[in-house]
């Protein structure tokens, strides 16, 4: 692992105990800050063409008829989290972990657990999340759009068009196969950002529904549906899934989603 990344491994770890006793009552904004602003990237505004042709799909890509048309989007400037939320981050902000996973089996089934991406949360758990990380921080933070994804995992207007976020080689950037590992492990991509292809599927804010051929500024997703987007693929996806521009969802109301997790953005 990068040198940087164990040092913010460490520096939390350090806080861990501290935050951890905090949890149930009111903390300091500065410690929910501390939390995750060291770890936010400034993704630069810009123009980009997201999805897919349909000449990818049809000549057997990492593309499906979901992923078309492309289009052009322009995205406002955000900050967006280096690394997708831990289990340790989310046990600090809630007091625990997710229902249904036990620390002993977390302990006993995977190395360094407490530093792996928070999985099986619900759309509704990652709303009371947010809703109480943004109650004790001075900054405002948020799911991503589906745009402000596939941008930030594009490399943004550093992009070279590579099939997952940061390689061409799903091997050197996402984690598949062997269930979830800690954040950070493989090469980040073009922007510093790691594990945007594999480890963990993330929630967007975005409903989903089918793209539309036309320039569009900022999109937020469909007006309606019963499901919300979900991006980057897992260590369980099939590798397909796990390519940029590939598209997936799953059920907002379904209360357990075994491979979903979550990456945080916060607000200029």
């Amino acid at each position: 692992m990068h040198t940087n990344n164990v040092f913010s491994f460490l520096t939390l770890s350090l806080l861990i105990p501290t935050l951890l006793s905090c949890a149930t009552k009111h903390v300091d904004s500065n410690v929910f800050d501390a939390l995750f602003m060291n770890d936010m990237v400034l993704i630069e505004g810009g123009w980009f063409l997201m999805g897919c042709s349909n000449v990818d799909w049809l000549d057997g890509g990492y593309c499906h008829s979901s992923d078309c048309p492309s289009h052009l989007v322009y995205v406002d400037s955000f900050f967006i989290g280096k690394y997708e939320v831990t289990l340790s981050q989310w046990k600090v902000v809630m007091g625990n972990y997710p229902d249904v996973l036990n620390e002993k089996y977390l302990a006993n089934s995977i190395p360094n657990y407490k530093n792996v991406p928070v999985f099986c949360v619900s759309w509704s758990d990652c709303q009371k999340f947010v809703n109480r990380l943004n109650k004790n921080s001075k900054r405002k933070f948020r799911l991503p759009t589906e745009a402000e994804w596939e941008y930030a995992a594009t490399g943004g207007n550093k992009s070279q068009n590579y099939i997952f976020s940061g390689s061409d080689s799903i091997k050197e950037v996402a984690v598949v196969g062997y269930g979830p590992k800690q954040v950070g492990s493989l090469m980040p991509n073009e922007l510093g950002l790691f594990d945007m292809s594999g480890n963990v599927k993330e929630w967007c804010s975005d409903l989903y529904g089918d793209y539309k051929a036309d320039k569009q500024i900022n999109p937020k997703g469909a007006e309606t549906g019963s499901d919300h987007v979900v991006r980057g693929g897992s260590h369980s996806s099939y590798l397909g899934y796990c390519a940029i521009r590939t598209r997936d969802c799953a059920d907002t109301n379904r209360k357990i989603h075994m491979d979903i997790g979550i990456r945080l953005v916060m607000e200029l």
